[in-house]
């Protein structure tokens, strides 16, 4: 299926609905992915607590 509007540019496929699992796992997965690289890039500059 494919979303055409009148005098646009932007054609969009659509492949299916996601579901709510699947658009929560896609949610989680976008906000721990730049968490990881932010903790593994500052990570060693914190100093340790002991």
């Amino acid at each position: 299926m494919a979303i055409i509007g009148h005098d646009l540019r932007l054609v969009e496929q659509v492949t299916g609905r996601i579901d709510y699992g699947r658009a929560a796992l896609h949610g989680a997965a976008s906000g721990a992915l730049p968490g990881v690289l932010i903790g593994w890039l500052f990570g060693p500059l914190v100093p340790e607590r002991t």
